[in-house]
This record gives structure tokens, C-alpha cells and sequence, in this order.
């Protein structure tokens, strides 16, 4: 199933959205000396890269991508997997 340039929009706003609030939850970890705070620190940093690719993908002119969609929504799958605690 093809995306719209309008919805890979959508999704990476709502992406960075649970992105934030999972870094709350890392900062929190930090303050507190919680466990699990590797686990977090890796997450946070793959969903701030899986963010910054998605965000140079261009559905409309395709010609400088370096993704095709469905690997695009592979991405998004996996980032709303890793925040699912969060939505």
C-alpha cells in the first residue's frame, strides 16, 4: 500500500510526538538512576535517526530518495512498535 507524501507527514509528526514523550521518560531515568536506562538511551537514539531519515524522503519527487516506500513503512511499523507504550 503507497503512501502520500501527505501522510508520511502525519506519521513522522505523530512519531516525534511519542518520540518526545519517551524521551521524558528517559530524562526521568536519568534523574532517578533507573534501570533500563541503556535500553532507553538506544531507542531514543534509532527512533532520532529513523526520524531524520524519514523527514528526506520525498514522496512527491522521488528522484533523491534513498528509500523506496516500502521501506519507509517499515520504518514507521517499527517506530510505532518501539512506542507503543506511548500511544
Amino acid at each position: 500500500m503507497a503512501i502520500t507524501q501527505t501522510q508520511l507527514n502525519n506519521h513522522i509528526a505523530y512519531i516525534q510526538q511519542l518520540h518526545a514523550d519517551q524521551a521524558e521518560d528517559y530524562c526521568n531515568a536519568l534523574q532517578y538512576g533507573s534501570r533500563g536506562i541503556s535500553a532507553l538511551e538506544k531507542n531514543n537514539l534509532l527512533l532520532s535517526q529513523y526520524i531524520e531519515t524519514l523527514y528526506r524522503q520525498d514522496l512527491d519527487d522521488t528522484s533523491n530518495n534513498t528509500l523506496v516506500v516500502s521501506q519507509m513503512e517499515v520504518i514507521i511499523n517499527d517506530c510505532y512498535r518501539r512506542t507503543l507504550k506511548y500511544q
